[in-house]
């Protein structure tokens, strides 16, 4: 054993313990130091993949969920596009290769969550920009206002739009969740 070996094992209080872990190691690298290399490469280039996706991915924000999901599902595709050996990621056209393209496709928007706001651009574009100012009140507080220059029609308009992208939303939801239920078994290599 190597004079830092033993000086590790001396350090150790459970003698059994590191020897085996560090027999291990040493047999790694000594009888395949290139696998072991770009294995610790492999794993280094993941962690700063998703350190860098992850770091806007706050605790208190559930819906950034989808943007792991759709990190992962975009990550596995392109494995499986690429590197697979599997009979059913042969082929692009295969029902689960394109289910998991529909399923990364939905990931990304729903990891964009702009559904409510479609609705607010398509009424800009259709009857101009919304206005809004606000008025100072004698006690002390503001009172915000907005209209469009068709303000009635805009509104009405607006509520039917909110209402197809939120049930847009629900669908691309479930339709999500669904084929993640159906095929996460089978999406390996």
């Amino acid at each position: 054993m190597s004079k830092l070996g033993r000086k590790m094992k001396r350090l150790s209080k459970d003698e059994s313990w590191f020897e085996e872990i560090w027999e291990e190691f040493l047999d790694k690298i000594w009888y395949d130091p290139k696998y072991w290399i770009k294995a610790r490469y492999k794993m280094l280039c993941r962690m700063i993949y998703w350190g860098w996706h992850m770091r806007w991915n706050w605790d208190f924000d559930a819906l950034t969920i989808y943007d792991m999901l759709y990190r992962k599902l975009d990550r596995l595709y392109k494995e499986m596009r690429d590197n697979s050996h599997l009979d059913w990621n042969s082929d692009e056209n295969n029902r689960r290769m394109r289910e998991l393209r529909e399923a990364r496709e939905l990931a990304r928007r729903l990891m964009n969550n702009d559904y409510d706001m479609k609705a607010f651009y398509e009424v800009e574009e259709r009857y101009g920009e919304l206005k809004t100012w606000s008025e100072y009140l004698t006690n002390g507080l503001y009172r915000y206002h907005s209209e469009w220059p068709n303000d009635k029609e805009a509104r009405k308009f607006y509520r039917r739009r909110d209402k197809h992208w939120l049930r847009v939303h629900k669908l691309h939801k479930n339709r999500f969740f669904e084929l993640l239920n159906r095929n996460i078994e089978q999406w390996w290599d």
